[in-house]
C-alpha cells in the first residue's frame, strides 16, 4: 500500500496567504515603482537646478570680469563728476573777475591816450569774492603818471567802486621815472554800471 501525504489539505489556508501575498506583491511592485518614479523626478529637478547654478555662476563670472574691466571707466567717471561739483561749488563764489578787470584796464590804461604798453602796465591785481581789489600799476613818465591819476580819478570810473583810495605812490627807478602806483577799492555790486 501505498502513503501518500497531502500537503493541500487545507486548501482554504493556502489560497487565503496566496491571496495575502499576491496583495503584498502589488503593493511592494507599486511602492517600488512611486519611489522610482519619485527619484527619477527629484533627480530631474535637482539636475535642472543644477545646470541653472552653473549657469548663474558662469553670469556672475561674466559680471565680474566686466565691474573688474569698467573699474577704471568707473574711476574716471567718478573724478569728473567730482570735478563738475567742485567748479559748480567754485563758480557759485566765482565774482566774474572779467567784466572789473576791463573796467580797469579801459579807464587806467587805455584812457591815459598812450599806448598801454608804452604808458603803464598793471603789475599785480588781487580780487576777492566781496569784489574788493588791490592793485598795483608800473608807470614810465611823469607825465604818463599824472594821466592815470586823472583816470582814477575821472568820475566814470569812480562810479563804478564804492570806494577807491591811492594807497601809495612809489618811484621805483628814478633816472627812468619809473613809478609804482597802489590802490585799493570795492566795486559796487551793481553791475550795470560796468
Amino acid at each position: 500500500m501505498k502513503k501518500h501525504i497531502n500537503l493541500l489539505t487545507k486548501k482554504k489556508d493556502y489560497t487565503q496567504r496566496e491571496k495575502y501575498f499576491r496583495y503584498f506583491r502589488r503593493t511592494t511592485l507599486i511602492l517600488s515603482i512611486v519611489t522610482l518614479s519619485l527619484f527619477f523626478t527629484i533627480f530631474i529637478v535637482k539636475r535642472g537646478d543644477e545646470i541653472e547654478y552653473e549657469e548663474l555662476l558662469k553670469r556672475k563670472q561674466v559680471f565680474l570680469t566686466d565691474s573688474l574691466s569698467n573699474k577704471d571707466r568707473e574711476t574716471k567717471i567718478s573724478y569728473i563728476n567730482q570735478k563738475g561739483t567742485y567748479f559748480k561749488k567754485v563758480s557759485a563764489n566765482d565774482m566774474q573777475f572779467l567784466p572789473y578787470y576791463s573796467v580797469l584796464e579801459s579807464y587806467l590804461l587805455r584812457s591815459t591816450g598812450f599806448d598801454s604798453t608804452e604808458s603803464a602796465k598793471i603789475q599785480e591785481v588781487k580780487f576777492n569774492n566781496k569784489r574788493n581789489i588791490e592793485m598795483s600799476i608800473i608807470v614810465t613818465g611823469k607825465d604818463r603818471l599824472l594821466s592815470v591819476m586823472n583816470a582814477l580819478e575821472s568820475d566814470s570810473l569812480l562810479g563804478s567802486f564804492e570806494s577807491l583810495i591811492v594807497d601809495k605812490i612809489s618811484t621805483i627807478n628814478a633816472e627812468n621815472e619809473v613809478y609804482e602806483i597802489e590802490f585799493v577799492g570795492n566795486f559796487k555790486s551793481n553791475k550795470t554800471t560796468l
